[in-house]
């Protein structure tokens, strides 16, 4: 599972890196969508 594999800077790097990169990431997003969600939910009560 090498998802840097295209731009050949992240090539040497072991697969449970980038596993765990790709897995903060989500993670983040994951934050981000349900804060904005949970504003919109706010949003709709006021």
């Amino acid at each position: 599972m090498r998802l840097f594999g295209r731009h050949g800077n992240y090539t040497s790097l072991p697969d449970q890196v980038c596993y765990i990169v790709s897995f903060m990431n989500l993670h983040s997003l994951y934050v981000i969508y349900s804060v904005a969600y949970l504003l919109v939910l706010d949003a709709r009560i006021l």
